[in-house]
């Protein structure tokens, strides 16, 4: 095993999966702007690729749009449809970094989002915690990284400009989607 790194304290260089089973990616955003639509997707992966030298460090993930879930049926089948995600056409969201900085627990993670054939900035905020172990029956021997990363996005310039003003003034969904990820990665060999 390699020594931990000096910059991340614990966690060891190598290729650290996401475990989907643990982990959540979630998002929100403003609709009449008054409340919060919620969501979240059960089927994506990411990987993590820590190198000794941080910056040269990588990220990257992939969402099946299909697995949203907003918590109304009628919502998600509308946002599935080709008038919003269009999820037949394209059934991914991928996430690449570009750029990792800071240190200790908290780390500032510059990549891109791609979705619809448009791709926009996204800077995420990463928290994290490892080299833990889990319990029983969940590769319980592997070392495992626990994180937290939020960040948001225009969603306009994924190409999702679909908006219905009312009341003469006002877009019925806001631009802004904050999206974020909560789980473990485990360690591969």
């Amino acid at each position: 095993m390699t020594a931990p790194l000096p910059l991340l304290g614990p966690v060891m260089p190598g290729v650290w999966r996401i475990d989907p089973s643990r982990s959540r990616v979630f998002f929100r955003m403003r609709h009449f702007t008054l409340r919060w639509v919620r969501g979240s997707f059960s089927r994506f992966g990411g990987e993590i690729s820590v190198s000794e030298d941080i910056p040269r460090s990588t990220a990257t993930g992939l969402i099946d749009m299909a697995s949203l879930d907003t918590g109304d049926a009628a919502r998600d089948e509308f946002l599935r449809s080709e008038n919003f995600f269009d999820v037949g056409t394209f059934p991914h969201m991928v996430y690449t970094s570009r750029r990792i900085s800071g240190g200790g627990r908290e780390l500032t993670v510059d990549g891109e989002l791609t979705l619809r054939r448009s791709t926009a900035p996204i800077r995420l905020k990463v928290r994290w915690r490892g080299d833990g172990k889990a319990g029983p029956g969940t590769n319980g021997d592997r070392p495992r990284l626990f994180l937290a990363a939020v960040g948001q996005v225009d969603r306009e310039s994924l190409g999702v400009v679909i908006n219905t003003p009312i009341m003469g003034s006002r877009a019925v969904l806001g631009r802004t989607v904050h999206i974020g990820i909560r789980g473990e990665a485990v360690l591969l060999d």
